[in-house]
């Protein structure tokens, strides 16, 4: 293995355990697992409860982006694609390894699908920009706030008007027989209605999650104000999607120092509140779903799907 190799390898999660370590030498562990041993046990316990019904908000947004393709696709199929993809998602820069899910859902053609977990993410977007349009007008004012309401938009008039898109996707993309053409299939049939039910779901998903993290605040630091969660919740979003250390480990972490900071919350908190988070909404849903990760190579009926995909576009377009 040469250098280029191991550094891609290596570093992202030594980065990670760099980033944690700086933290813990600056703030101290000590401290740290002084804050956590005094959280209060009802909003930490109500955080954690509420995992399920995101993990089931989860499963219904991605089952609305999948059915158009594969009719035969359930809701628990969907589901449960979620949750065994969370395995590698964790270990992932960016949480790119979810788009393995693709491959559990049983039916259909994995790669089509997974160009569906991309439109999935995409689809986040449109929540931390009304988060971050919300908190600039209320701490700046409304003009500080437009641009982000008028960006909010635009992306919501190309999302539900996808149709000039679809028609150039059509016209210059690849065979659809080919891999790259089954990859963009999923753009080219994305329908107006099912986007937008996917949006609202997605800000559906991320006002939990919000709350969920501003439950954490008032577990470990009583009387932190909901304006602080806002803000950190935008702030650890951003830094957790960068694509440096697995599921965003450490720079999460160091999003959330800096950004409450001003409202006066210790940075214990705000690294205890961040893992938590981390801890209640992907890893123990990934341990759930280690099953599926545990079975060897692809699961066959992925297999199957693939070549039937294969062989239902090259009969859609008359290919060989």
């Amino acid at each position: 293995m040469n250098w280029r190799a191991a550094a891609r390898r290596w570093g992202p999660p030594l980065l990670a355990v760099a980033i944690l370590l700086f933290l813990g030498t600056t703030i101290e562990w000590v401290e740290i697992l002084h804050n956590l041993r005094g959280a209060a046990p009802g909003p930490l316990l109500l955080a954690l409860l509420l995992v399920l019904p995101n993990l089931a908000l989860q499963g219904w947004k991605w089952h609305l982006l999948i059915r158009d393709r594969v009719p035969e696709a359930g809701y628990w199929a969907a589901l449960r694609s979620v949750v065994a993809a969370m395995g590698l998602g964790l270990i992932t820069p960016g949480r790119m390894g979810e788009m393995i899910r693709a491959n559990f859902v049983g039916c259909g053609d994995p790669l089509t699908l997974s160009a569906a977990f991309l439109i999935d993410k995409g689809l986040n977007v449109v929540p931390l920009m009304l988060v971050a349009g919300a908190l600039a007008h209320a701490n700046v004012g409304a003009a500080a706030g437009m641009p982000w309401w008028l960006a909010t938009g635009v992306l919501l008039w190309l999302l539900l008007r996808p149709q000039p898109a679809q028609r150039w996707l059509q016209r210059v993309g690849p065979a659809a027989h080919t891999r790259r053409g089954r990859f963009l299939a999923a753009f080219a049939g994305a329908r107006s209605a099912t986007v937008l039910a996917a949006t609202l779901l997605s800000c559906a998903i991320y006002a939990l999650v919000c709350w969920q993290f501003g439950l954490l605040l008032q577990a470990l630091a009583p009387g932190a104000p909901w304006s602080a969660a806002a803000s950190a919740f935008l702030a650890i979003n951003i830094a957790g999607s960068l694509p440096f250390t697995p599921a965003g480990i450490g720079t999460r972490e160091a999003g959330a120092v800096v950004a409450l900071e001003p409202f006066g919350v210790p940075a214990a908190a705000a690294v205890n509140a961040s893992l938590l988070l981390f801890v209640g909404n992907l890893v123990l849903p990934a341990i759930a779903g280690a099953w599926f990760l545990a079975r060897a190579g692809r699961p066959e009926h992925a297999k199957r799907a693939e070549t039937a995909g294969r062989a239902g576009a090259r009969a859609a377009t008359g290919g060989s």
